[in-house]
């Protein structure tokens, strides 16, 4: 049965898709394209962390499903936390 949702794949292509490059490339027009692409990617980056982190609230959850999904968001806040530090 095939599934209307996207896979992760599909979206990570689509935001870089819409976003653009973040790389700057060292000629100033084209870098301030960059600078704004940076500052979205920035943003989307910030809400998509934070939407985890709040979900990752539940991994206490006296719900099984409730707490499953919060200790895999609190999974993978650490993770992302380890891959930052490291």
């Amino acid at each position: 049965m095939p599934s209307d949702k996207l896979t992760s794949e599909e979206v990570i292509k689509l935001v870089c898709n819409v976003i653009g490059s973040i790389h700057p490339v060292g000629d100033s027009r084209i870098d301030a394209d960059r600078l704004d692409n940076l500052k979205v990617m920035i943003d989307l980056a910030d809400w998509c962390v934070g939407q985890i982190y709040n979900t990752s609230l539940n991994a206490d959850s006296e719900m099984g499903s409730v707490k499953q999904i919060g200790i895999k968001a609190r999974d993978a806040i650490r993770d992302i936390h380890t891959y930052i530090i490291d």
